[in-house]
């Protein structure tokens, strides 16, 4: 089973991390600065905070099925949102992972629509980089 990494990396080690994704090694979902980045094989793709959000809670749930309401909750509190928020930000990282990735397969092996909303299933490590 692939797992979305939980440790500390440190400054030093950031830019070979953000190395390693463009090399095929992992995913790296990059939430420290104002702009937002995923960096994949195929190309560093900046990313909408709020599409940041979505594809970190949903790495940091790695082979879980979130239900659209879990991921309401996590990402905009107890604001009402619209029936289509989360699948508009889906559609929208699907295409942006696309890009990153260079795969044309994200809907069905990556970031796949399962009976209760979405999962992360990457075949690859996935690191999400957070202030702190």
């Amino acid at each position: 089973m692939i797992t979305t990494l939980r440790k500390t990396v440190s400054k030093h080690d950031v830019n070979q991390v953000k190395e390693d994704a463009m090399e095929g090694k992992c995913v790296v979902l990059d939430l420290v600065g104002d702009e937002k980045y995923v960096y994949a094989y195929n190309d560093a793709v900046r990313l909408e905070r709020k599409e940041a959000e979505v594809l970190g809670y949903l790495m940091d749930h790695v082979m879980i099925s979130c239900s659209k309401h879990s991921i309401e909750q996590a990402i905009w509190y107890d604001r009402p949102v619209g029936n289509s928020a989360v699948k508009r930000y889906i559609a929208s990282l699907r295409r942006k992972l696309d890009q990153a990735m260079g795969r044309d397969d994200i809907a069905e092996n990556i970031l796949v629509t399962t009976e209760e909303g979405y999962a992360w299933k990457a075949d690859i490590p996935s690191i999400v980089l957070r202030n702190g």
